[in-house]
C-alpha cells in the first residue's frame, strides 16, 4: 500500500495583462504517492543514460521514490473557506479509498491557519492532518536572518558579488536560490577565517576527518573520539569568542543561524523526522525576534500537532511517515533525493503555469481557452 499526501497552493494569475481584469483565481493541488508503484495513468517511456556507479560512487541505500499526480483545479478563490473545505474533503476521500486512516494535507501559511480551524470544527475531517509549508517557512526564516543582520555590513559584502537590487530581495529571503547560496558562502568564509586562528594540531585532525568522509571510509572508534574532542573544543572556543566583543557575538550567532538553515535542508533531503521538528523548534525564537509572528505562531501549533501524532495515528502509517521518511517528497531514490512538500508543487505545477505555453504568457486569454488549459493541465504536465 502506498503512502499518500496532498499539497495545495494558490494559482492566481493575471491572465488579462492589459486591463488587469478577469484574473484567474484557483487552487492547484498535487497528490504524492510513496513508493512510486509505476501505475500512474500518465506514463511515457523515455531512454536515459545513467552514469556508472564506479564513477559517482554509492552512499547509503536506495530510497523509495515518490510519484506526483496533478489534481483538478478548484476554480474558486483559494482563500474562500469553501475552496479549502473542498480540498480537505477531496484529500480525505482519496486517502480513505486507498486504505489510509490519516490524511496529510499541506497548505501555505495563510491557508494553513484557516484549514486548521476547519478541521477542528468538522467531525468528518477528524482524520485529516494539516502540515506546515516548509519551503515558505525556510524563506521566512532567511528573511528573519536578513532582518537581524540588517546594518551589520552583510548587504555590503553581498553587493560585491550580487547586484544591489537583488540583495534587497535576498535579505528578505524572497530570492531563495541566491539568498541560500550567499548565506552558505558567507558562512564558509567566516569559518575559514576562524580556521586561521586554530592550532595546527586541530587543523590536521579536521583535515584528516574531512578526507575520511570524502573518501567514504568507515570511521573507527578512535576517529569518533577525535571528532567528539573537536566538537567540545569548538564549542568552548565559540563561547570564549562571544564573550570578547559584541561584534564577534553577532557574527557567531549568524553562523549558527546559517547552520540551522543547513540542518533544516538536510532533514528534508534525507527524510530525518526528528531533525525536521528540532530545526523548526530552534527557528521559532528568530521568527519572534524578526517580527515574523504569523510563522512563529503557525510553527508552534505545527510542532504541538506533530508531537501528538503518535497517539492518534496508526502505528504502521506513523512508522512510514517518520522512520521511513515518507513525510518528504523524493524525486530520486537516493539519500539526498528528498524535497520539501510545498516546494514540489512549485516545481511540478506552478512553474509550468508561468513558462512559455502556460497561462501567463501572451496578451490575454478567453474563457474557452482558459477552460481548455484548466482541464488539460493535469494530463499534459506529467508528460511534459
Amino acid at each position: 500500500m502506498g503512502f499518500f499526501q496532498f499539497v495545495f497552493d494558490n494559482a492566481d494569475f493575471n491572465v488579462a495583462t492589459i486591463s488587469g481584469h478577469n484574473t484567474f483565481h484557483s487552487m492547484g493541488g498535487i497528490g504524492c504517492v510513496t513508493p512510486d508503484s509505476g501505475k500512474s495513468r500518465h506514463t511515457i517511456n523515455r531512454s536515459t543514460k545513467l552514469v556508472k556507479a564506479d564513477v559517482t560512487g554509492e552512499f547509503g541505500e536506495n530510497y523509495e521514490r515518490t510519484r506526483i499526480e496533478i489534481l483538478p483545479f478548484i476554480n474558486l478563490q483559494p482563500t474562500d473557506p469553501s475552496s479549502i473545505y473542498t480540498a480537505l474533503n477531496f484529500s480525505r476521500k482519496q486517502s480513505s479509498l486507498h486504505g489510509m486512516k490519516t490524511c496529510f494535507v499541506t497548505f501555505d501559511q495563510p491557508l494553513n491557519a484557516k484549514a486548521i480551524e476547519i478541521v477542528a470544527s468538522d467531525e468528518i475531517l477528524q482524520g485529516v492532518v494539516v502540515r506546515m509549508n516548509g519551503f515558505h517557512l525556510l524563506m521566512s526564516f532567511m528573511g528573519s536572518v536578513g532582518y537581524i543582520m540588517g546594518g551589520s555590513g552583510l548587504e555590503v559584502l553581498w553587493e560585491s558579488v550580487y547586484a544591489p537590487a537583488s540583495v534587497v530581495h535576498m535579505m528578505t529571503g524572497h530570492a531563495y536560490v541566491h539568498a541560500l547560496r550567499a548565506h552558505l558562502l558567507t558562512s564558509v568564509a567566516l569559518f575559514t577565517f576562524m580556521m586561521t586562528e586554530m592550532e595546527d594540531k586541530t587543523k590536521e585532525s579536521l583535515l584528516a576527518l574531512h578526507k575520511a568522509i570524502i573518501g567514504q571510509k568507515p570511521v573507527d572508534l578512535e576517529d569518533e573520539k577525535v571528532m567528539q574532542t573537536l566538537i567540545e573544543k569548538n564549542q568552548q572556543r565559540i563561547k570564549t569568542e562571544k564573550e570578547r566583543s559584541q561584534t564577534r557575538r553577532l557574527w557567531l550567532n549568524y553562523m549558527e543561524q546559517v547552520s540551522l538553515i543547513k540542518q533544516f535542508i538536510y532533514a528534508e533531503r534525507t527524510g530525518d523526522w526528528a531533525l525536521h521538528l528540532n530545526s523548526i523548534r530552534q527557528m521559532i525564537p528568530y521568527f519572534h525576534a524578526a517580527g515574523h509572528l504569523a510563522y512563529a505562531k503557525s510553527a508552534r501549533i505545527y510542532l504541538q500537532q506533530m508531537q501528538a501524532l503518535q497517539t492518534t495515528m496508526n502505528e504502521t502509517e506513523f512508522g512510514k511517515f517518520t522512520k521511513d521518511g515518507y513525510f518528504t517528497i523524493r524525486r530520486k531514490d537516493n539519500l539526498w533525493g528528498g524535497i520539501i512538500s510545498d516546494q514540489s508543487i512549485e516545481q511540478n505545477l506552478m512553474r509550468l503555469l508561468k513558462i512559455s505555453g502556460g497561462m501567463t504568457r501572451g496578451r490575454g486569454i478567453t474563457d474557452s481557452s482558459l477552460a481548455m488549459l484548466v482541464h488539460a493541465f493535469p494530463y499534459c504536465i506529467p508528460i511534459c
